[in-house]
């Protein structure tokens, strides 16, 4: 036979060798099933390698070709060789280690156990080698060695990845023995049938579920697919476990419909979760992959808590009647490409640190992002939050995150909102058009479980050290102070600007909103736009380090005029009025309310005069030089009242009662002695 020839052949042959290998492979599964093998006894897992063999003038080099998975048992061919084959398949772990019980087991294989001849396929000039071999999750790399040298073959083994086939299911069931499953029909529950627990329940590590497209229906608020196990892998499923989707309701019964609790290192994929409280519940777990999943009309698309490491990827999560995503307490996550529209809310993180939210959309929804109590050192990367009717981002009280490169517009209400938070960084972001402010510091009130995000109560926000580097402009700049920005160190503040003349001088203002009814300037040298502004403080300023004076404080007041010289003023005088409610509600005497301003070290009281009152409020005037930050405050009821009108500090204190205690006390016993006298 010519070399053309054997070359024909040598192909022919290699052809034939695949051909009967696979039928003799199909034979030997079909004869396992109708054996009476249990439906769900997972035999065990082989791979079939097929690797290239070439004869060069510097030896044999050997080369990675394919391999094909084997569900079924095939330790009778993994153990046929030839014990004086030259070939042996090595297989090692990811630390170098060879991997006894596999080289030892069926490591070794003889290709002439499919060619017929081990001489004449030597004779070839090239060949393919069959080797079966079991599969293991720690094999790293696999080499063939040759009379006693070795070549790596440079197999990629992350995409080596051996399923075990179970055989197919078509009804809820426990998946409790590691394998891979097929659903081979729909599963629909309807009123006659009842699930008291998941529909699907996988208890063994490594199952891998393929619904192929079929539905999982039931109106039960159970688990479509529940899992505490890791390698847990779903995916091609259509899932609706619910009713009453619309409305979340705390510690309502939902339906979800992937539920994984600890189940490490699983994964979700191309899924469609509709209609239940949650479309994926991830609990305690750590390495799960989402991936390509459709999440639309649950109570909560995603819910993920306690947990970290997961990877959220190309998702989209529309029209949940609360949350989009919602992580609690969840560490180190990664969200990439996901849209998140039309949801009551977009996406919160709550207490939720070191997370990566990059090249995501969620626009149209409630708001669309909020980072809030402790959500500390994010990466938003890239976001787009647009056309969402309560804000675009809002921060409260967390710290140290970064945005860059992101877009908050169109958006009712603020772009960007920043609460009791410190150290973020805003850079190469927009926040344009938004209807209130594009960017805003505001403070909120945790009442009755609603924030309230005008600047009425609760405590100062600090808002320090956040920073806004490299902002993009909108069409009309930003951000710009007075417009754009709105602090809330003030509770309310009002302006007022005149042109003085010489003598007295008043300024009116709306005591309502900034205690101050009025201050009167009286000045010897006439000025023009005098401008005089009385900021009411939600709280002692930081940089005051003095302590509140009096028994409490009433209001903190920021008094600052612009254009008034200081040289040309002969006297200042306060009008203001403090309530009668929070007087009475706080036990202070109306006699001893002062004005107090701050001289940088100290709390001074200035001469107060109580001038009037109402059935609603005392009204007062107080005197002063110059205009800087003040206090109101008074003392506490002690006994009798001095007159209305009387210089503040002229009540009856306790050392007044005191001596006129003993000095009744001296009568007493004078009068006692001159009794006793006059008996004698």
């Amino acid at each position: 036979m010519n070399k053309k020839n054997r070359t024909r052949v040598k192909k022919d042959v290699s052809s034939v060798i695949a051909t009967v290998l696979i039928i003799f492979i199909a034979i030997n599964k079909f004869s396992s099933i109708v054996s009476g093998a249990e439906a769900f006894n997972p035999p065990s897992c082989y791979i079939m390698l097929e690797i290239a063999e070439e004869k060069t003038t510097n030896g044999i080099r050997f080369s990675f070709i394919n391999f094909t998975n084997l569900y079924g048992d095939y330790s009778d061919l993994a153990l046929l060789h030839d014990e004086k084959a030259p070939y042996l398949i090595k297989l090692y772990d990811s630390s170098g280690q060879e991997i006894e019980k596999y080289s030892s087991y069926s490591g070794r294989f003889d290709y002439s156990f499919y060619d017929g001849s081990q001489e004449s396929l030597i004779e070839y000039d090239s060949g393919t080698l069959y080797a079966i071999i079991p599969y293991s999750q720690g094999i790293s790399s696999i080499k063939i060695s040759y009379n006693g040298v070795e070549t790596d073959l440079g197999i990629d083994s992350s995409k080596i990845m051996c399923e075990k086939a179970t055989g197919d299911i078509d009804d809820c069931t426990n998946l409790n023995v590691s394998g891979a499953y097929n659903l081979s029909d729909d599963i629909i529950i309807n009123s006659s049938r009842k699930l008291s627990g998941p529909c699907i329940n996988v208890s063994a590590e490594d199952v891998t579920l393929d619904c192929r497209g079929h539905l999982i229906k039931s109106d039960d608020n159970v688990a479509g697919v529940y899992s505490n196990q890791p390698g847990t892998t779903v995916k091609n499923c259509r899932i609706d476990m619910g009713e009453n989707y619309e409305i979340w309701v705390p510690n309502g019964r939902y339906g979800k419909g992937i539920e994984l609790s600890g189940a490490n290192n699983s994964v979700i994929l191309n899924n469609t979760l509709n209609g239940q409280g949650y479309g994926l519940y991830i609990y305690s777990a750590s390495g799960v992959r989402a991936e390509g999943n459709s999440f639309d009309s649950n109570a909560e698309g995603i819910y993920m808590k306690s947990s970290s490491g997961n990877a959220l990827i190309n998702n989209r999560v529309n029209s949940s009647g609360s949350f989009g995503v919602l992580l609690i307490n969840s560490m180190n996550n990664t969200l990439i490409r996901m849209t998140v529209k039309t949801n009551g809310q977009g996406i919160t993180l709550d207490a939720s640190s070191g997370n990566i939210l990059s090249d995501v959309v969620t626009n149209s929804n409630g708001y669309g992002m909020w980072l809030q109590l402790g959500s500390n050192e994010n990466m938003l990367i890239n976001v787009t939050s647009d056309n969402n009717s309560q804000g675009g981002l809002r921060l409260f009280q967390s710290s140290g995150n970064r945005i860059t490169g992101s877009e908050f517009n169109s958006n009712d209400y603020e772009g960007i909102a920043i609460s009791r938070s410190s150290g973020n960084v805003i850079e190469n972001t927009r926040a344009c058009f938004n209807t209130r402010e594009d960017l805003k510091y505001w403070r909120s009130i945790y009442t009755f479980g609603y924030y309230d995000f005008s600047c009425y109560e609760s405590s100062l926000n600090s808002g320090g050290g956040n920073r806004f580097m490299a902002a993009t402009n909108c069409s009309d700049g930003w951000p710009v102070p007075g417009r754009d920005y709105f602090d809330c160190t003030f509770a309310a503040r009002q302006t007022v600007t005149k042109n003085v003349v010489v003598g007295g001088n008043s300024f009116d203002f709306n005591g309502s909103r900034v205690v101050v009814d009025g201050i009167g300037v009286e000045v010897n040298m006439s000025m023009k736009n005098v401008t005089i502004t009385v900021g009411k403080l939600w709280e002692k300023p930081s940089y005051v380090i003095a302590d509140s004076p009096g028994a409490g404080a009433y209001a903190y007041l920021n008094i600052t005029a612009v254009n008034l010289t200081v040289g040309y003023v002969v006297n200042v005088t306060i009008n203001f009025s403090v309530s009668r409610l929070w007087l009475d509600g706080n036990g202070l005497d109306k006699n001893t309310i002062t004005l107090y301003r701050y001289d940088n070290v100290t709390w001074m009281p200035l001469p107060t005069y109580l001038t009037g009152e109402d059935s609603d409020y005392v009204h007062y005037t107080a005197v002063t030089n110059h205009l800087t930050d003040f206090a109101i405050s008074g003392d506490r009821m002690t006994g009798a009242q001095t007159g209305a009108g009387a210089a503040p500090g002229f009540a009856v204190t306790s050392l007044t009662m005191a001596i006129c205690a003993a000095v009744l006390l001296v009568l007493g016993m004078l009068l006692q002695m001159r009794r006793k006298d006059m008996e004698w």
